[in-house]
């Protein structure tokens, strides 16, 4: 097997690992965190609520973030995923709950907020594995915000070309 191989392997180990980790909270732990996370987003100091956030629909106990702002959901459609402001939402790619509505300029976001399996104190991040968030991003001018738990965070990450950097990563607390 070669390193690149090897490499692979260890980051869908890592990935199941930490699905397994979130998944072992209770529901009143996973809305705690969100509570708080939520609260740091507010205290950041270009927060305002007239600002269109770019969230997204959890699931596996992701962190639920629940903001008074104007916000838009992502949709994946083929190999790329846009943002929409919902009417409603329907089932999409891998039984997320996905927006029905009007889409949305990518240079009209304000702040997105990703996803995450695990980080580093680098502002690294490890999704699904999908890619669809570093080919969005890798273009995208706005504040990038990745929402986690604090045993979601490593030493470090083995970045690759097409991995984005996050603005910024705001862990939860109980």
């Amino acid at each position: 097997m070669d390193l690149q191989s090897h490499a692979a392997i260890i980051k869908m180990l890592d990935r199941k690992f930490m699905i397994n980790k979130r998944l072992e909270l209770s529901k009143d732990e996973v809305l705690a965190y969100s509570n708080n996370i939520v609260e740091q987003i507010k205290k950041l100091s270009f927060y305002n609520k007239n600002l269109l956030i770019a969230s997204f629909m959890p699931i596996n106990n992701e962190i639920e973030i629940k903001l008074e702002n104007k916000m838009c959901y992502p949709k994946v459609e083929g190999k790329i995923m846009n943002f929409y402001i919902p009417n409603s939402f329907t089932k999409g790619v891998y039984d997320i709950l996905e927006p029905v509505g009007e889409l949305v300029n990518k240079s009209d976001i304000d702040i997105i907020i990703v996803p995450l399996l695990y980080f580093d104190k680098y502002n690294n991040r490890v999704g699904y594995g999908g890619g669809y968030y570093d080919r969005y991003l890798k273009d995208y001018k706005g504040i990038t915000i990745g929402v986690a738990y604090d045993f979601q965070e490593v030493d470090k990450i083995d970045v690759k070309p097409t991995d984005v950097k996050l603005n910024y990563i705001i862990k939860g607390v109980k």
